[in-house]
């Protein structure tokens, strides 16, 4: 049984190894196998994958989380890694000072958060507060008619993701409501592009990141326009 659980891990040809000859994500593995041997129906994990690079985090938690589901082991995690709660989680509890904020769903937590803090924290994010006028907030990309939910609201807490907008090379006559902005740096990562721009309107002045699917790299310095995706950010009442 214990050499099951080896192969399970990907360690077979350890089982005569010291624990001083292990490395750290070895010894990550070897401690989570030696809590499910005794087939414990709910094992607790604290922060069990931090202090490892990125690239070992990436296998030790597929191997966990494969682990856990052919053993049929509930787990409890705690991690202040969003990436790895996503990962792993069949239901995420987000808590803020003691408070369980939102309980829900992965792709529950990510598309609806249920407020402005549970939304920064899943993913890059850019944070606008804003103050409402006849049900309208007047912001740096212009005028954005709010629903009646917010008839009585006086300001409001607006967050964007790089995929929250629409980015295009020129500016048509159709659509006069796009916003210039100037192309400072662009980073291409697996299959996105990543623009940081910078935004001006009047007095005030924004920088922003806009991911793009596929590659898109215009030169540096040129201007571009954006327009906002209208499902693609979120709207929370200011408290």
């Amino acid at each position: 049984e214990t050499f099951d659980i080896l192969k399970k891990i990907e360690l077979p040809h350890f089982s005569n190894i010291y624990p001083h000859q292990l490395s750290g994500g070895q010894k990550q593995l070897v401690a989570i196998a030696r809590s499910l041997i005794t087939k414990p129906k709910l094992i607790m994990m604290d922060e069990p994958f931090a202090n490892l690079d990125q690239r070992l985090k990436n296998k030790i938690r597929d191997i966990t989380l494969h682990l856990l589901q052919k053993t049929n082991t509930t787990a409890l995690i705690v991690t202040h890694d969003p990436d790895d709660a996503m990962f792993m989680a069949d239901y995420i509890a987000v808590m803020d000072k003691g408070k369980i904020l939102q309980f829900d769903t992965p792709i529950n937590i990510y598309n609806k958060p249920n407020s402005a803090f549970v939304a920064s924290f899943f993913g890059e994010s850019m944070s606008l507060r804003t103050k409402v006028s006849r049900n309208k907030a007047i912001t740096i990309f212009g005028e954005l008619k709010l629903s009646n939910n917010f008839s009585n609201t006086k300001e409001i807490d607006l967050i964007f993701r790089p995929e929250s907008f629409i980015v295009t090379k020129n500016k048509n006559e159709k659509n006069k409501k796009k916003i210039k902005a100037r192309i400072i740096a662009i980073k291409h990562i697996s299959e996105n592009s990543y623009l940081h721009l910078d935004i001006s309107s009047k007095s005030k002045k924004k920088h922003i990141h806009i991911k793009v699917p596929g590659k898109f790299i215009p030169p540096k310095n040129k201007i571009c326009y954006i327009n906002i995706n209208k499902n693609k950010f979120f709207i929370f009442k200011y408290k």
